[in-house]
């Protein structure tokens, strides 16, 4: 299915529609869209949302971050290895190790 029949359905139109699915996630309930008239009511609506979104809001996981901060680990301690020259082995930059330039080691 693509994104705009997706998102353009006949239910999409309904106010209860949810806008953003928190599955899981308990702290942030189902946005759905305000049936206001008015600009000040939808002003007072989009002022009264959290400060901090939820990641579902975005599409992605609830944990997103915990996994941004594992991969960020794991590539600190791959670099802090390559300082110490502890990961040399696993490098291979040149191709040719220490080999001269008739092949010999």
């Amino acid at each position: 299915m693509s994104l705009v029949n997706y998102f353009f359905r006949k239910e999409t139109y309904n106010v209860d529609y949810p806008l953003v699915n928190s599955p899981g996630d308990d702290s942030h309930k189902n946005m759905v869209i305000p049936d206001y008239k008015t600009y000040q009511e939808f002003y007072n609506w989009v002022k009264q949302l959290p400060g901090i979104e939820s990641p579902a809001w975005s599409g992605l996981p609830p944990n997103v971050e915990k996994i941004n901060r594992i991969r960020q680990g794991d590539a600190l301690i791959v670099d802090t290895k390559i300082l110490q020259g502890t990961g040399d082995e696993d490098m291979d930059v040149g191709g040719s190790g220490d080999k001269d330039d008739d092949g010999a080691a």
